[in-house]
């Protein structure tokens, strides 16, 4: 089973699934503005998709908003992902390119979480050794938006995300059927008896957004939602969201009625 982790002071893995809403500003201007009626929705954690910025050369400028970000957020907890087109982004960089970024954004001081994706073979493992060294949690992750893969397969790939090293372990599918929907929530359940890091799992599109409301329930960590923009097909409403939760989780829920 998995044991609690702690991004900043927010555990995961205690049974509760956090709200997560995604950061999706195109311009560093635009980045602090939008924060503010994120923040006023009071989620548990914020994505920023820093892959929605127009410009990701600018390393000195996305510093120092990174350093406004941090400011501005107090005790919650900020994920950064770097989210590449072949896993559902916008982000177009080499291997090389993207570590080189990813060791920035750990080692700046103002990263709480970094999402790593598991398609970026080698340098997965250095970057999670990385992350650890300077008490940043790694979210390793795999994206599918065309299939789910067999219940078999997902285990085996949240495993191996364990076994590089990741924190936390992360898998996105597009369901095509209702089958696909019950094949992802049974690999977290299994996924989530097996292996001691906190899972988050999700099927996405309107077919797959029961496993954002009771994800929890098969052993997701984490739930996906919006403010404004979504950053992934099918996410709900952060208020509906966090209605919903509050009554699939009774009293221990009690910390989502804010």
């Amino acid at each position: 089973m998995p044991k609690v982790t702690y991004i900043r002071q927010l555990p995961l893995g205690d049974g509760v699934p956090k709200t997560c809403v995604p950061l999706t500003a195109t311009r560093l201007a635009d980045v602090v503005p939008q924060l503010a009626p994120i923040l006023a929705a009071q989620p548990d954690l914020i994505e920023w998709r820093l892959d929605y910025l127009a410009d990701l050369t600018e390393k000195t400028a996305l510093l120092a908003t990174l350093k406004q970000v941090r400011q501005q957020l107090g005790e919650v907890p900020l994920l950064v992902t770097v989210r590449s087109q072949a896993e559902g982004g916008n982000a177009v960089l080499s291997s090389t390119d993207y570590q080189t970024l990813l060791q920035r954004l750990i080692n700046s001081g103002h990263v709480d979480a970094v999402d790593i994706e598991l398609s970026r073979g080698e340098c997965v493992e250095a970057l999670c050794a990385q992350a650890r060294a300077v008490q940043v949690q790694s979210v390793v992750s795999a994206h599918f938006f065309q299939q789910t893969p067999p219940v078999a397969d997902i285990v085996a790939l949240l495993a191996q995300m364990g076994h590089q090293g990741a924190a936390i372990t992360k898998i996105a599918v597009m369901p095509r059927s209702a089958q696909d929907v019950l094949n992802l929530l049974q690999a977290s359940l299994t996924a989530t008896q097996q292996q001691t890091q906190p899972v988050i799992t999700m099927a996405m599109g309107q077919l797959g957004q029961i496993t954002r409301l009771a994800g929890g329930t098969f052993g997701s960590a984490v739930t996906f939602a919006t403010v404004a923009t979504a950053s992934a097909p099918g996410q709900l409403p952060l208020a509906t969201l966090q209605q919903i939760l509050l009554l699939l989780n009774g009293d221990s829920g009690k910390e989502l009625d804010k």
